[in-house]
């Protein structure tokens, strides 16, 4: 063996590199402990104590440096989300937003018809949406041009009345660019006055997507507020309720004129303002209109009255005017009310331009940021007074210099104590001076977080939000957001993740239990199938595990549940590189050699097959990454790390144990009488029945094909979009109940509930206002799951208990994500199969082996996917294609290819040795010699699979049902479909070669 010392040296710095990095994680876990132990169940106690040694030294490295505790936990081996709970969510920054403002918020024709074509195409396209916007912008009007729409003030000295479409586009890029990096800046800001532990920031590939991790989430709807929100504080004047109330009676008469059929439905949500007006009664009864709404709405929930009243009434019956019990209109900006659920009909009835054209233009109506202090379900609507010409507040946030959270007001309430500079100060005061006796709206985000009523002039520059029962933690966070700074690009969740404590508990327990009984059954494999070659084998695998370990914790890379999945992989793959080494000495022995030289030629003639092999899974696993996201790219970390770390442990450090033995003469075993001579010499004419194998695999191809035409795939919220819940219950649950029953409260969406691990506990995946943006949709949708759940939870459960108990899981996948997740894995598999073509015709140089190799790895991923369309409604787990069904095809085709490359490998070394034997016994004895390999490598990596799939948790066994499928067919297609076909084509290339030969004689 070459080399042999510098191996021993990259060896063991290996090693202290790897015990060093893990010796923080040591350190860590130990404070952890003392932490449980000092707080003893009380979580404040345990932050208290951790943070207590945030900057204090706790670690001394060899008394060369000291570590504090922060600096120990920036450096541990990091568990995912999945296994210790928290929050994942992917921030999509709204470039559309960008580029409205840019325009000064235009209303050319044929600049909002071409925005909104191009927020409609966005999910369709890989293309920036600029580019997008600028097709949509020619489409609409090919004579237009976008100079006459962004000459503004703000991009005069950059765009010209002159300017070519082209010209703006590319100035239009550069501002959007400017304003995403200060949208992530200010992102990242807030997350840090957040105060969470360890969180993870990365910005993706796509324009404007952040993907943050916060580890030990515990206030979900917090984040969200902390993270959706754009900053984008105003001060506004506002109308008085008296003043508006006769334009909105005459919009609810005029609704009534547009109506054309009988009956209007109780529930408007999900209509347009058209099938509301045309779903309405015509009817001109009229009377005293407050007192009869009065009546009618004290009764509402006894009586019918209200329906009537609706019926009469179309946009009163959604809106109630803002009158007391006297039948009088009350004082102030507030013109009506409605239930949360009414407030996107009452939205898009005020939007139609018959109803629009009859308020005044310097009028706008906002929905109040907190619901009613006695009703949490209904909001207030605020007439706001535009007061010039540009349609701009009266004085914008960007005045204000400091905000800090107080008590103050009546009843000593929290709230947000603002400070303005100069300019600001003069504004104020002039416009408290002008509105002494009315109310100023301060609107945050076009929400009116507070409306306070001018007593007096106030000078100084003093203002301050309050009120809609704001909590300290809530002004504490308002107060941080306004210090950061507004974002120029507002940012929505488009991908979320929330995974509760106990079910990260859970998932590390049965990770943990699946892993170490998957390790435990191959250690034992190769003891008994090499005796004391496989013991050698097993020290390489130990090996291997540390080092594996070593380095994800060296590289902050994050073990996720999929990652464990990942790492028994790559395991069995490392234990593959022994196998292929131990059969390779056994043919060697068999020869006559003597055992230093069968080792040493087994080794030698190995290295080929073991380096093609993973360079292939490695190639796989490389795709993966680069288009998976998330967990996924935890699993595609684990896999490749573990590839590479197999090949040095299995080839080297393996044959440095075995040279060590043998010069000490130390006697060595490569089997027992059972295992010994396993599958020597078969002599199974494997393609002699080939023809039989086109036939079965044929009738499963077309049998699965047929399956996927009609009944199609269980698709995850990953490729459609929508919301997960795993919700856990006192007492078994019975799903298609709880799905009839949560319909009602969705919409009339039926959502698909299964039953997730035990019977108590459920998954509920719902699409109810997937496609609504609204930073508040998914309390909506939280909230309509609770309803739907109620009967089935302890009598008095609130919302806050059921999201904080109730809910294990919850995962929201936004309909853009879910258009480039389908689109990511296709440009997968397409580039993973691309690659190994060229690879192994590279290799082999004969395009015969990357086909034959490419159409086995087509006919396994087809039977895969046919077994997920025949089973998904039968098996007691869930079988979605997702992410993670896209990396078990990855990884299948990996596996699979790289059975068929140390069949082809031996193909090519027989046809060197023996030129003249016939080409379908070269390649029968090249199947015949490595087939000890080929069911040995399955029978450990189904060993080290079926651990996982029984002990490894519910979210994994669909995941790994699809694998077990795969390494089953890709062992037969490997011998039967991939080998045959090589010859086949091999044969048909001599037949022609004969056929021209004789045409030329």
């Amino acid at each position: 063996m070459r080399n042999k010392g510098a191996i021993k040296w990259i060896a063991i710095l290996m090693t202290l590199v790897c015990l060093y990095q893990l010796s923080f994680t040591v350190v860590t876990y130990r404070i952890e402990k003392k932490a449980n132990e000092y707080a003893k169940g009380d979580s404040k106690k345990k932050i208290f104590y951790k943070d207590s040694l945030s900057g204090v030294p706790v670690y001394n490295f060899l008394w060369m440096k000291n570590y504090t505790y922060r600096q120990c936990q920036e450096r541990e081996f990091n568990l995912g989300l999945d296994l210790k709970g928290g929050m994942n969510v992917m921030m999509e920054v709204s470039v559309a937003d960008v580029v409205k403002s840019l325009s000064n918020n235009s209303n050319d024709a044929t600049f909002t018809r071409a925005l909104a074509l191009a927020r409609e195409r966005q999910s369709k396209t890989q293309d920036d949406f600029v580019t997008i916007f600028g097709k949509a912008f020619e489409e609409v009007d090919p004579n237009a041009k976008l100079a006459s729409v962004f000459n503004t003030i703000q991009l005069r000295d950059r765009i010209q009345y002159n300017s070519t479409n082209a010209q703006v586009l590319d100035v239009l890029r550069a501002e959007t660019k400017i304003a995403i990096a200060n949208s992530v800046k200010i992102l990242r800001a807030r997350i840090d006055q957040f105060g969470v532990a360890q969180p993870n920031f990365q910005e993706m590939g796509a324009a404007g997507r952040v993907l943050i991790e916060l580890p030990g989430i515990k206030d979900p709807e917090r984040v969200r507020k902390l993270l959706q929100v754009s900053a984008k504080l105003e001060f506004w004047e506002t109308y008085e309720n008296s003043e508006v109330f006769e334009f909105l009676k005459s919009a609810n008469t005029k609704l009534k004129e547009l109506q054309n059929v009988a009956t209007a439905p109780a529930d408007t949500t999900g209509k347009t303002p058209e099938q509301i007006a045309a779903a309405t009664a015509d009817t001109t009864k009229t009377g005293s209109l407050l007192d009869k709404l009065q009546k009618d709405s004290t009764k509402a929930s006894k009586d019918s009255n209200m329906e009537a009243f609706k019926k009469e009434n179309p946009l009163f019956g959604l809106l109630q005017p803002n009158a007391g019990n006297n039948q009088r209109l009350l004082s102030g900006p507030v013109v009506g009310i409605s239930h949360f659920r009414d407030t996107a009909a009452v939205n898009r009835i005020l939007a139609m331009p018959q109803i629009k054209s009859i308020f005044p233009s310097t009028l706008k109506l906002l929905w109040s940021a907190a619901s009613l202090d006695n009703n949490p379900e209904w909001f207030s609507l605020v007439a706001i007074k535009i007061s010039n010409r540009e349609g701009k507040p009266a004085l914008d946030g960007i005045n204000v210099v400091n905000a800090k959270s107080d008590l103050g007001g009546t009843g000593n309430k929290p709230e947000v104590s603002l400070k303005m500079n100069g300019e600001g100060a003069k504004i104020w005061q002039r416009l408290t001076k002008e509105n002494i006796g009315k109310s100023i709206a301060i609107v945050l985000d076009d929400y009116v977080r507070s409306n306070p009523t001018v007593q007096t002039e106030i000078s100084g520059g003093s203002s301050s939000i309050s009120g809609g029962g704001m909590t300290i933690q809530e002004a504490q966070d308002l107060a941080n957001i306004l210090n950061v700074g507004r974002m120029d690009a507002p940012a929505k969740i488009v991908q979320e993740d929330i995974v509760g404590p106990s079910l990260g508990r859970e998932a590390i327990n049965s990770g943990l239990v699946s892993f170490a009984l998957a390790f435990l059954l191959i250690l034992g494999y190769m003891v008994f199938f090499y005796n004391k070659s496989g013991l050698i084998a097993n020290i390489a695998l130990l090996c291997n595990v540390f080092f594996l370990i070593g380095i994800m914790a060296s590289l902050g890379a994050v073990l996720t549940l999929p990652g464990i999945a990942g790492m028994v992989l790559s395991l069995a793959m490392s234990v593959d590189a022994n196998v292929i080494i131990n059969e390779r000495i056994r043919e060697e022995l068999r020869t006559g050699k003597g055992v230093k030289l069968a080792v040493r030629e087994g080794f030698k003639h190995s290295m080929s097959a073991i380096i093609d092999g993973n360079a292939t899974s490695i190639l796989t696993g490389v795709v993966l990454y680069i288009f998976g996201s998330g967990p996924i790219r935890g699993f595609a970390t684990t896999l490749v790390i573990g590839i590479l770390t197999s090949q040095f442990t299995a080839v080297y450090v393996s044959r440095l144990v075995f040279e060590r033995l043998l010069d000490k003469e130390r006697k060595l075993s490569f089997g027992t009488k059972l295992t010994e001579n396993f599958l020597h010499d078969a002599k199974i004419k494997f393609l002699g029945k080939r023809k039989y194998a086109y036939i079965f695999s044929a009738t499963l191809i077309v049998i699965s094909l047929v399956s996927i035409s009609i009944r199609g795939f269980n698709l995850g919220a990953d490729f459609t979009g929508g919301r997960i819940y795993i919700v856990e219950f006192n007492q078994p649950v019975d799903p298609e109940n709880l799905a009839n029953t949560l319909e009602s409260k969705l919409g009339g969406n039926l959502p698909m509930v299964t039953t997730f691990g035990n019977a108590n506990r459920v998954r509920i995946t719902t699409k109810y206002l997937i496609k609504v943006n609204d930073p508040n949709t998914t309390e909506k949708v939280t909230a309509a799951v609770f309803e739907g759940c109620q009967s089935l939870l302890p009598a008095g459960t609130d919302l806050k208990t059921f999201t904080t108990v109730n809910v294990k899981q919850s995962s929201l996948v936004g309909p853009t994500v879910a258009s480039d997740i389908v689109r990511s894995a296709v440009l997968a598999i397409v580039f993973a199969l691309l690659g190994i073509f060229i690879y192994i015709f590279i290799r082999f140089r004969n395009w015969h082996f990357g086909l034959g190799g490419v159409v086995a790895l087509f006919h396994d991923t087809i039977i895969v996917l046919g077994a997920y369309s025949l089973l998904y409604s039968i098996t007691p787990f869930p079988m979605e294609v997702d992410q993670t069904f896209i990396a078990a095809i990855l990884t299948i085709i990996g596996y699979s290819i790289n059975d068929s490359v140390v069949i082809f490998d031996r193909v090519r070394e027989y046809t060197g040795l023996y030129r003249k034997r016939d080409r379908k016994d070269i390649i029968n004895d090249a199947i015949d010699s490595t087939l000890g390999r080929t069911l040995n490598t399955m029978g450990i990596t189904l060993f080290g699979l079926l651990a996982i799939f029984i002990f490894g948790g519910a979210s994994l066994r669909g995941f790994m049902f699809a694998m077990l499928i795969g390494i089953v067919f890709g062992t037969y297609s490997t011998i039967f479909i991939g080998s045959a076909l090589v010859y086949d084509l091999d044969l048909r290339k001599e037949r022609k070669a004969l056929k021209a030969q004789k045409a030329i004689e």
